[in-house]
């Protein structure tokens, strides 16, 4: 993984923004090389492709669980509303 010297590192300190400036470090890949790298790790369990590929794509997994962040509460007082109405009918 001689490679990956080169690739910024995430540090352990704490907070949301502190996360985001240091995942903003990894670079976006192109398509072309998105697909080589992939195929070097399916190909070949080229480890380096495979962290490449993984790092490149932490800013999009991070706006996925963003889109997200209110689902679980939303479901919770759905739920309960539920609830309470069947108690209130039953």
């Amino acid at each position: 993984m001689a490679r990956n010297a080169a690739l910024p590192i995430l540090t352990a300190e704490p907070g949301l923004t502190h996360y985001l400036e240091e995942i903003r470090r990894f670079p976006m890949l192109e398509r072309q090389e998105e697909y080589m790298l992939g195929k070097r790790w399916r190909e070949h369990g080229d480890r380096d492709a495979a962290h490449k590929l993984v790092t490149s794509h932490l800013r999009l997994v991070t706006k996925i669980a963003r889109d997200y962040r209110g689902y679980y509460r939303a479901t919770i007082w759905m739920r309960t509303a539920r609830q309470t109405r069947r108690r209130a009918e039953g």
